[in-house]
């Protein structure tokens, strides 16, 4: 069984410190560790969309949600 650990912040605030922390620990205790950054594979995308000048929050919304969903099918499931 799978154990998912989501470290969730805003910039700066310290997730690549605890990440670079607890993923040895983890691993010296038999875990395998895959480390996954969002947005994923629909990242370019996003970033294209939020750049422009129409961006409706419900589509972000939609784009974040179908970014994970793809994320999570190829590498956590």
């Amino acid at each position: 069984m799978a154990t998912l650990i989501h470290l969730v912040g805003t910039s700066g605030s310290g997730k690549s410190t605890v990440h670079a922390q607890l993923n040895p620990r983890l691993q010296a205790l038999g875990y395998t560790v895959v480390p996954l950054v969002e947005p994923g594979p629909l990242r370019k995308h996003i970033q294209a969309y939020r750049r422009g000048d129409l961006r409706d929050p419900y589509t972000v919304a939609l784009l974040f949600a179908a970014d994970r969903s793809l994320l999570y099918t190829d590498h956590v499931l």
